[in-house]
């Protein structure tokens, strides 16, 4: 079990979500948060500039009028945009910087200790929430195939502090980290005590790997009907991307298969060859048509003993 999830490089899925998260987080400062930044940069610009125009109206012994402090207003509120505006860039450049020193690295090493000494530090700093950023974390932890370090990232986490969304995506993830750990009992002993966490993270807006966690945990319990309604709706969900549609469509291909039904298993393994992102889904899909072809010729096979055996049974009655 453990060497069939792991051919799949499910834990790519969180890597990206990582990856793409920390990217957004500082590019929002600039493109979804711009306007709030802006208001920011402007209302504070205001402040700045009427303490300039106070120190200067006082250094001079309040001698001069109203003129006077509209002139160091008005010179002091573009300098304090331009100093407010560098700040700003300077400080997404630096946290940018230090994403491509993450990726260099990861490209260099790997996901070594060095490696992940600094992604823990990178996602505390990033993170008011330390539980938020030790969620992230596991998520690479598992990514990587370190399961044991996944679950004690996990255990460091106040469970009570976290929020109630990082209180499901906890247990998606524990549950998750099981599944690829291929300890199969465990996880569905995590899923009966946190059941209720499941069922609130399916309510959230952007469930796809939820339910592609949940749709994983039924499959290899081998409930391949209750798996592909879960499947399904991890693609129609509003996070769900080209992988994880990928994912999802080549296990519904195996659970078909399970199922004897080779017709919508090769529609699933057609469905997927479009979706395919890297190699080892195109490798996982290989594998996939290969099986429905056996399939298609076990069934013309038996189709064809049949058909001599109907004719045998028609020439004994005559």
């Amino acid at each position: 079990i453990r060497a069939d999830v792991e051919s799949r490089g499910l834990g790519d899925v969180y890597k990206r979500q990582l990856i793409c998260d920390m990217i957004y987080k500082e590019v929002s400062k600039v493109h979804k948060g711009v306007i709030r930044t802006l208001w920011f940069i402007a209302a504070l610009s205001l402040v700045l500039s009427y303490a300039v125009m106070c120190i200067a109206w006082l250094s001079k012994g309040c001698r001069y009028g109203a003129q006077f402090c509209i002139n160091v207003f008005m010179r002091a509120l573009p300098l304090c945009l331009i100093f407010l505006c560098i700040v700003e860039l300077a400080g997404l450049f630096i946290w940018v910087f230090k994403i491509k020193k993450l990726e260099r690295l990861y490209a260099k090493k790997g996901g070594c200790d060095e490696y992940f000494e600094l992604l823990e530090k990178y996602l505390l700093r990033q993170n008011k929430d330390k539980g938020h950023g030790l969620l992230k974390l596991a998520a690479v932890y598992i990514s990587e195939k370190r399961f044991e370090n996944c679950f004690l990232t996990l255990d460091r986490i106040a469970f009570d502090k976290l929020t109630p969304s990082d209180q499901n995506k906890y247990f998606e993830l524990l549950l998750y980290g099981r599944l690829m750990s291929g300890d199969i009992s465990q996880a569905n002993e995590i899923f009966v005590s946190a059941e209720h966490y499941f069922k609130r993270g399916l309510l959230d807006k952007r469930n796809g790997q939820m339910l592609f966690t949940l749709g994983l945990l039924e499959y290899f319990n081998e409930r391949f009907e209750a798996a592909v309604k879960f499947f399904d709706s991890a693609e129609k969900s509003r996070d769900a991307d080209k992988t994880l549609r990928c994912n999802c469509e080549l296990y519904k291909g195996e659970c078909f298969l399970a199922q004897g039904d080779v017709r919508s298993a090769k529609a699933s393994a057609e469905k997927s060859a479009a979706l395919v992102s890297d190699d080892k889904q195109e490798a996982q899909l290989g594998k996939l048509m290969t099986q429905v072809e056996k399939a298609y010729i076990r069934t013309k096979e038996k189709s064809a003993d049949t058909k001599a055996d109907n004719t045998t049974e028609g020439g004994y009655a005559f």
